[in-house]
């Protein structure tokens, strides 16, 4: 017991680490890149036969430099797919709640906006694609966020195809794990769809 807890300890820091480095690989990132991106993933999702069939679409807010998912979820609503967004609503809590663009924010910490208490809530067994940010990511589809553990909390309790968004910067051969973490079914990034086996 007490090696396994080393073990994590180290994977712990060794993210600490690895989030720093990821983190300023992606602030360098030209805009011009970035919006190419955004319209390479937009275009590579709407191909998937999961994106055929699906009526909810569960996106994200981008902060910062993050991958921008906005050209995905005008896709969804040109379809007609109902588009919701992650809320915090407790320690490592989240829920997702319907927002259009236009519609006020409220913004949370770390600079987050998300949609307003009073914004419709989405049940997660009607989410069918869901898309997820990302510090880093890895060659089998494993996942490094930003420490929190909202998103290693939400992905075992959703059938959703999940989906993350990075840029190849992000990409390291194999990330650090703990126990918790969860991986992805795909990732998109500013080149090519990567489908793993989760």
């Amino acid at each position: 017991m007490l090696g396994s807890q080393q073990d994590e300890a180290v994977a712990a820091s060794q993210k600490s680490a690895l989030r720093k480095q990821l983190k300023g690989a992606r602030s360098g990132l030209d805009r011009t890149l970035q919006q190419q991106a955004a319209d390479f993933a937009a275009q590579t999702i709407m191909q998937l036969p999961e994106w055929i069939s699906a009526r909810c679409l569960a996106s994200y807010l981008p902060l910062n430099d993050e991958f921008d998912p906005s050209a995905i979820d005008s896709a969804a609503r040109e379809r007609g797919m109902s588009v919701v967004y992650p809320r915090i609503v407790g320690p490592g809590t989240l829920e997702f709640s319907h927002w259009t663009p236009g519609e006020p924010l409220d913004t949370v910490q770390h600079g987050l906006q998300q949609p307003r208490q009073s914004a419709d809530t989405q049940s997660l067994s009607t989410i069918d694609v869901m898309l997820v940010p990302l510090v880093g990511w890895d060659r089998q589809g494993g996942r490094l966020g930003y420490g929190g553990g909202y998103y290693d909390r939400v992905l075992p309790t959703t059938n959703a195809l999940t989906i993350g968004l990075g840029f190849e910067c992000q990409r390291v051969d194999a990330l650090p794990k703990e126990s918790h973490d969860q991986g992805l079914a795909l990732v998109i990034s500013e080149r090519q769809l990567y489908r793993f086996a989760v």
